[in-house]
C-alpha cells in the first residue's frame, strides 16, 4: 500500500506471509497419506492414484479401438487395459467404436461403456 507522507516522500507498506511452514505441512500431509511410515515406500493410496491417471490418459480410443477385433496387436492391448482396469476397480470406456465387431469385442473383454458412431451420430443441440 502507498502512502504519501508529510514531508513529501512515498512510503509503502507490504505485508509478507513465509510459506515455507506451509509447503513443508502439505508435504508431510501427503507423505501420510501416500507413504508408508516404516518402510517410505508408496502405499496401495498412492498406487491407486498413479493408475487412475495413466488409465485415464490411456482409455481405449480411436488408435487402439479401430478394428480391434481384427487385429492380433490391438485385441492383446485392449483385452490387457481392460483387466488391468477391473483389477484396480476402475471402470473403462471406450471411445470411438464405429462397429458391431469393435462393439462386441470391447463389451466381451469387460469394457463397461463405450461411444461412437456405432451407438448414433452426434447431434447438434
Amino acid at each position: 500500500m502507498r502512502h504519501a507522507g508529510d514531508d513529501g516522500a512515498d512510503y509503502w507498506l507490504g505485508l509478507a506471509h513465509d510459506v515455507t511452514e506451509d509447503r513443508d505441512r502439505e508435504q508431510r500431509r501427503y507423505e501420510a497419506a501416500y507413504y508408508d511410515d516404516l518402510t517410505g515406500l508408496p502405499n496401495r493410496a498412492l498406487a491407486q492414484a498413479r493408475i487412475e491417471v495413466v488409465l485415464e490418459r490411456l482409455k481405449p480410443a480411436a488408435p487402439l479401438v479401430r478394428d480391434v477385433h481384427l487385429d492380433p496387436t490391438r485385441r492383446d492391448l485392449a483385452s490387457r487395459l481392460v483387466s488391468l482396469a477391473g483389477e484396480h476397480g476402475l471402470a473403462t470406456a471406450a471411445v470411438a467404436v464405429e462397429t458391431e465387431g469393435e462393439a462386441e469385442y470391447l463389451e466381451g473383454v469387460g469394457c463397461a461403456a463405450a461411444q461412437g458412431h456405432r451407438f448414433g451420430r452426434p447431434e447438434i443441440i
